[in-house]
């Protein structure tokens, strides 16, 4: 019992702020989400050669599992079925499997990384943790020579761990010592939250970029204030807290992307249509059931699996029934069911038809231009194609 106590531990610390996400789905009434950015507008039918995803627990299909000694950590465990990214790859007739690339790395072995999801629950978006998706996209380059094809869709789904850990974990979890400052200041945290952004464009997307990729979608910070994790039994201003560093973030991963379009003379789809999935007549106050993290931050505290180390999940809400959760905004107190992930990849879907074509390639300058810090040839590349417009 002890020793299974250690591994939960350590795997805790591993998955200490695995993303929240707020969302919801009636399977039937809400169906076809549509973003501001696209609403209304899908006008193709892109055709990709292959989808690869990078990311964290909202997309691993059991990558953390495959290296964890703990036999409780099942594929896919964050959800209660599939995740949006399987759902937008059938959606497009391509196969996704989990890429295996960390057994491959602890075995030194290429060849064993056979799929494409590097998706890895806990993957912070900065380097210096075990997980995080720079490392995961060093890991594509290598299994493919630094050959991203140009007619392969890329989704990153990353951020939300940043999010939480910067404006929650370190304010609120001082049982975690190695993460624990209750006296970071806002300014603090949007430091931290602009260092995410900028691994997010200088670590994986410009790499992408710079190896051929044309296709990528890049997902913005789900709206983490709402989640059982951070709403439970506990003060507002907690939540009120997570608000605004999602909030800042979001608005500072948008300006990057604006600017890293231009710089490529491309466009990269931006999606945060999150936070826009209504909850009218669904339970959003508590989850279905309760996890490998648990809710330390409740009064009283809410450990994880219930303080039951021998199965997994812990059912929380007895008027929940698995393994649908039917009627439950949340599946665990992080993240959404697979009714929610299909909503999600339905919105996204959406977008990627509005603007992968020929035809929305390029889009007019951007505000945010002139943050931009592309090399004198990118620029002269933008001149040129601005004159041949007019």
């Amino acid at each position: 019992m002890i020793s299974l106590i250690l591994v939960l531990a350590i795997a805790l610390l591993l998955v200490c702020c695995i993303e929240a996400a707020s969302l919801h789905d009636d399977h039937h009434s809400h169906r076809f989400l549509k973003s501001q950015k696209s609403a209304g507008k899908a006008t193709c039918d892109p055709q990709f050669s292959n989808m690869f995803v990078f990311g964290d627990s909202l997309s691993d299909q059991g990558n953390f599992a495959s290296v964890s000694t703990n036999p409780l950590f099942k594929p896919g465990f964050s959800t209660n079925g599939r995740f949006a990214v399987e759902y937008i790859a059938d959606e497009f007739g391509l196969e996704l499997q989990m890429s295996n690339h960390l057994v491959a790395g602890v075995e030194n072995n290429l060849e064993l990384i056979t799929g494409t999801n590097y998706a890895v629950a806990g993957a912070l978006t900065v380097p210096g943790r075990i997980f995080n998706t720079p490392a995961q996209v060093a890991s594509f380059m290598l299994k493919h020579e630094k050959n991203a094809p140009s007619d392969a869709l890329y989704v990153v789904v990353a951020g939300g761990n940043d999010v939480v850990e910067a404006s929650y974990t370190t304010r609120y979890r001082p049982d975690l010592e190695e993460l624990s400052d209750p006296t970071i200041t806002e300014e603090e945290v949007n430091t931290r939250l602009r260092n995410s952004v900028n691994s997010i464009i200088e670590l994986i997307v410009q790499p992408l970029i710079g190896a051929g990729a044309r296709n990528i979608v890049v997902v913005g910070a789900p709206p983490a204030q709402n989640t059982p994790y951070v709403t439970l039994n506990q003060p507002e201003e907690r939540a009120e807290h997570v608000e605004r560093a999602v909030t800042f973030y979001n608005k500072k991963l948008k300006e990057a992307i604006d600017a890293v379009e231009l710089q490529n003379d491309m466009n990269i789809v931006y999606y945060q249509g999150l936070s826009e999935v209504g909850n009218e007549g669904f339970q959003t106050t508590t989850p279905c059931v309760i996890n490998f993290l648990g809710i330390p931050g409740a009064d009283p505290s809410i450990p994880p699996l219930g303080g039951n180390f021998t199965t997994a999940p812990h059912l929380y809400d007895k008027t929940c029934t698995l393994p649908d959760a039917l009627g439950f905004f949340y599946y665990d107190e992080f993240h959404p069911s697979t009714a929610i992930h299909e909503l999600i990849a339905e919105g996204i879907v959406d977008q990627i038809r509005a603007e992968i074509c020929p035809s929305k390639r390029t889009k007019s300058k951007s505000k945010y231009a002139k943050k931009s810090k592309g090399t004198k040839e990118k620029k002269s590349k933008v001149k040129k194609s601005k004159k041949e417009k007019k």
